[in-house]
């Protein structure tokens, strides 16, 4: 390819990268769920994960250690052919500036591109149309019950092993009839779960996470298998385009929870009560944690425990801080808040009929005077 052929490629490319980042900031939602997320989005879904669904190991992981090694020598290289050249330093400089500068546009658009346009799709409010208004402290303590009830119903035996792909795969196939049901379309499932090194998520204080630009769902091989089944159900949800933590999380909780395997409702009842126990009155809370069973209890214990070992408070602290301004950076207006509001989410769903769940957990001890849900779902 000549040079002017090369400028030209060049050319489309950056107008293209400006057009797309353009498009997906001022397009209003209504358009940017037809057209991206339920018209571009399908399609992309099925093609990437067709490729990186199947690749056993983690791609992006793969990339991105082996970047700090490729980038030097490429840049070594161009700046041996530019002495070859004779090319001044300050021309080199400008070259290697606006190198770098285009580097940027084609990341920002390809990421919107890819997955990234929709933060910017109409509400999961509105979609699903759930009530949130409607949703009050009491109703949150009901389903709290109801999860507390799971636990006691489904916590596997002592000395049972844990079958963690079965439990995955209940999960998944439930996320994968939610989005038919309620988004349109059929996605392709990933072969698996893609799991980097144990701790190096769990070091920055994270315990999954899905990388847009190939659609990979990673988690912490370093977790209890409980939470990596529910870690695994939530950063699936994000390859299915649910890109909001509190979309991701109620995608998750009711894929989870409507799953035919004990292990799975299981998983998804023990991560849900993390964000059941962060809020609300101090005496319900201790209520429910004193009940908690004990093969949950013990569970947490493992959580806490694999927390100790590889988390770095300093890297957590950069990472949440850095999480939360991206999210925020995505029109999230809660920025990492917004993980929490999926448990109210997914409470508005429960009351409007979406699933069921057992009847509230009897508590030894006496509560505040409450209204309770609609009993049975």
């Amino acid at each position: 390819m000549g040079v002017a052929q090369r400028l030209g490629v060049r050319r489309w490319l950056v107008a293209g990268s400006i057009a797309v980042i353009l498009l997906s900031v001022t397009l209003p939602a209504a358009w940017i769920e037809a057209a991206y997320s339920r018209g571009i989005f399908p399609w992309l879904q099925s093609a990437v994960v067709s490729v990186t669904g199947w690749v056993p190991w983690p791609l992006t992981f793969t990339v991105l250690a082996l970047l700090p090694i490729v980038w030097p020598i490429l840049g070594w290289l161009r700046w041996r052919r530019g002495r070859r050249l004779q090319i001044g330093r300050l021309r080199l400089l400008v070259a290697g500036s606006m190198r770098v500068l285009r580097v940027l546009l084609y990341t920002g658009a390809a990421f919107l591109l890819m997955w990234g346009a929709g933060y910017r799709r109409l509400p999961i409010e509105e979609r699903w149309q759930l009530r949130t208004r409607e949703v009050q402290d009491e109703h949150v303590y009901d389903v709290s019950r109801r999860l507390l009830a799971i636990l006691h119903r489904d916590a596997p035996a002592d000395g049972v092993a844990l079958d963690e792909a079965r439990a995955y795969a209940a999960i998944a196939a439930q996320e994968r009839q939610i989005v038919a049901e309620r988004e349109g379309w059929t996605p392709l499932l990933p072969a698996h779960i893609q799991h980097p090194p144990a701790g190096v998520l769990l070091a920055m204080g994270v315990y999954g996470v899905c990388y847009p630009f190939t659609l990979e769902a990673n988690v912490d091989p370093a977790l209890p298998v409980p939470f990596r089944v529910a870690i695994s159900g939530h950063e699936l949800a994000h390859v299915l385009g649910y890109c909001g933590e509190a979309d991701a999380n109620l995608v998750s909780f009711v894929a989870g929870l409507r799953a035919d395997d004990a292990l799975a409702r299981y998983c998804t009842a023990l991560s849900m009560m993390r964000y059941a126990l962060l809020g609300g009155d101090v005496l319900q809370q201790a209520a429910l944690r004193k009940s908690l069973p004990r093969r949950a209890q013990d569970d947490f214990v493992a959580l806490a425990k694999a927390n100790g070992v590889y988390r770095i408070t300093a890297a957590a602290r950069l990472q949440s801080s850095l999480n939360d301004a991206y999210l925020k950076s995505q029109g999230v207006a809660l920025g990492t808040a917004d993980y929490e509001r999926g448990f109210r989410l997914f409470v508005a769903a429960f009351r409007q009929g979406m699933l069921t769940l057992p009847a509230p957990f009897r508590l030894p001890a006496r509560e505040p005077s409450q209204k309770a849900g609609p009993a049975g779902k």
